[in-house]
C-alpha cells in the first residue's frame, strides 16, 4: 500500500512541475466529523461509536503549483480533536481522539467569470489518528493507527487580487483504518483494574467543510 501511495503521489509530483505556472501556500479553517465504529469484533471497550465532530475548527496548512486549468497539492491538517467521557472494562474515564490527514489534491477548474471559479477532483493519501485512554483507577496510555485515505472534493474560489484567493469546499475522504489496538496501563495502588485493554478501531470516513486563504507567489 505504502509503496502504490509513494508512486502515485511521485507520478502526479513530477507531471504537475513539468506543467506548472505558480506555486502557492495556504491556510484553512475546517469542521470535520468522522464516522467510527468500534467494537466491531466483539469488543466493546470504547464508546466513541457513530460520529464524531471536531470542536472547535480546527488549523490545515497546503501548498503546491496551478494554472489556469487545474492544480496539484498537498494538505496537511489535524482535522479532529474529540474527547469523551468513556466507559472500558468496568472503567470510568475519558477517551481522546486525534485525527489527522495528509493529502495529495488534484483540482480542476471551471472558470464562471474573470475572477470566480468553481473547482473539483480526487485526492489520495495516508490517514493517522490517535486514541487515548484515562482512567482515574490506571495511568493512562495511547495507539496510534493509521491507514489509506482517498476521496474527493469540491468549492469554489475568488481571486482577490491577482496574488492572494479565499476558498470554501467540501472534501469527503474513505480510510482504511480498521485496527485491533491494545492499551496497557498500570492500576493505581490498592486498585483492582486490569492492566490491559483492547479494542477494534474502524474509522470509515472523514467528512470536512473549510474555508481557505491562498497566496500565489
Amino acid at each position: 500500500m505504502q509503496k502504490l501511495l509513494f508512486t502515485t503521489l511521485t507520478c502526479l509530483l513530477t507531471i504537475q512541475s513539468a506543467n506548472a505556472n505558480d506555486f502557492f501556500l495556504g491556510v484553512d479553517l475546517a469542521k470535520t466529523s468522522l464516522d467510527i465504529s468500534s467494537g466491531k469484533k466483539g469488543s466493546r471497550d470504547l464508546i466513541h461509536d457513530g460520529s464524531v465532530d471536531s470542536e472547535p475548527l480546527t488549523i490545515g496548512f497546503r501548498g503546491g503549483f496551478s494554472n489556469e486549468k487545474y492544480r496539484l497539492y498537498g494538505v496537511l491538517g489535524n482535522g479532529l480533536t474529540s474527547e469523551k467521557n468513556a466507559s472500558f472494562r468496568n472503567l470510568e474515564g475519558k477517551e481522546t481522539i486525534n485525527y489527522g490527514q495528509l493529502t495529495a489534491n488534484l483540482d480542476f477548474f471551471l472558470p464562471l467569470t474573470e475572477r470566480f471559479k468553481l473547482f473539483a477532483g480526487p485526492h489520495l493519501g495516508w490517514a493517522f489518528a490517535t486514541i487515548e485512554i484515562d482512567s482515574n483507577l490506571t495511568s493512562s496510555d495511547s495507539a496510534f493507527v493509521s491507514g489509506l485515505a482517498y476521496g474527493g472534493q469540491f468549492g469554489a474560489i475568488f481571486d482577490i487580487t491577482e496574488s492572494f484567493s479565499v476558498e470554501t469546499g467540501y472534501s469527503h475522504s474513505w480510510t482504511t483504518i480498521d485496527e485491533e489496538i491494545h492499551f496497557f496501563v498500570t492500576p493505581k495502588s490498592g486498585s483492582s483494574a486490569p492492566g490491559f485493554i483492547a479494542a477494534d478501531v474502524t474509522i470509515e470516513q472523514a467528512n470536512q467543510f473549510y474555508f481557505a486563504a491562498n497566496y500565489t507567489f
